[in-house]
């Protein structure tokens, strides 16, 4: 595991999905490990897939739930909290990933955040 991408560990982050285990997540595509960098980025660890995109752009399926659906924006904090429990995160070297993550969400809560009740009043 290098200090750019972290193995991806969190509940579900689909909006209206009620689950609260947290686990690591596959993808459906190939079955490889998704993974996230401090930018949100999220890509399959198998060399041979294309799949790297922003959290946003994936669909997430939990098994709780009978589709693939877009994240919840405000569940991004809970993310930032399950993925610092990971014990290689905890390490010293993973520092500035979790500054500018957490940095990264709070951003982007405040972006959707003013979307949500500024531009769709």
């Amino acid at each position: 595991m290098s200090n750019d991408w972290v193995d991806f560990y969190a509940v579900c982050p689909a909006a209206g999905c009620k689950d609260d285990t947290p686990g690591y997540w596959s993808h459906n595509g190939c079955g490889g490990r998704i993974q996230i960098n401090k930018w949100a980025d999220m890509k399959d660890d198998r060399s041979g897939c294309s799949a790297n995109h922003k959290i946003w752009d994936w669909r997430f399926n939990c098994g709780r739930h009978s589709e693939y659906l877009k994240p919840d924006y405000f569940k991004m904090a809970n993310i930032y909290n399950e993925l610092s429990t990971i014990p290689e995160l905890r390490r010293k070297e993973y520092r500035e990933f979790r500054l500018h993550f957490i940095a990264f969400l709070l951003k982007l809560i405040i972006f959707f955040s003013y979307n949500y009740f500024i531009v769709n009043k």
